[in-house]
Parts: structure tokens; sequence; C-alpha cells
């Protein structure tokens, strides 16, 4: 999880070609501004080598999203669990709680 924001950040280097024009995946001239209507939504027929970096940098992004939203849920867990065992948290082992939480953060 700690380097996660790589996978964000290799997204982000993926997407700015996309973003800023310099590779487009419809006609130079068409301008999509918001998206209320679906006829302003870009609608491939195809996926081509120019729309499969998009695909995978969304994939990458919502990735490092689930595992930045995860994290935050079992770190969440955790510290209620240490709430609820205040007395004896720290001192005693309990192995069974740390699986839990581990195969619950491994799950992504």
């Amino acid at each position: 999880m700690y380097v996660s924001w790589f996978e964000c950040f290799l997204a982000t280097l993926i997407i700015l070609p996309y973003k800023y024009g310099i590779i487009h995946l419809a006609e130079p001239d068409h301008i999509f501004e918001g998206f209320e209507d679906l006829d302003n939504y870009l609608q491939l027929d195809e996926l081509n080598l120019k729309s499969i970096p998009v695909l995978i940098a969304g994939f990458l992004f919502w990735h490092y999203l689930a595992v930045v939203n995860s994290g935050f849920c079992v770190f969440l867990i955790e510290r209620t669990v240490a709430t609820v065992l205040f007395n004896d948290y720290e001192s005693k082992n309990r192995p069974k709680l740390t699986i839990c939480i581990d195969l619950r953060m491994s799950k992504y």
C-alpha cells in the first residue's frame, strides 16, 4: 500500500497526452464540454492502439483509489478494535486479529 501512489502517478502520466491534446481519440476540432447529454460522449467503435493506454490508465487509477480506501477502512477497523480492547490490546498477542486484518487488506 505504501507504494501505491506510484500506480496513480503512472496512470496520470499515461493520461496527460490525451488530456492536453497531444494524442487525440476523436477529431482534433471536436470539443467535449459537460456530460449531461448522451450525444456529447465519445463513443469508440473498436479498441485500437490509441485507446488502450487510456483504458489501462483508468484501471490503474481506480485500483489505486480502491487500495487507498480499503487501507483507510482497515486502519479504522484496527483502531476501533484497539479502542474496544483498550486494557490489554498492546500487551496481549492476538494472531487471529492480525491475520483477519491482513487478509482484508490483501484482498486488493
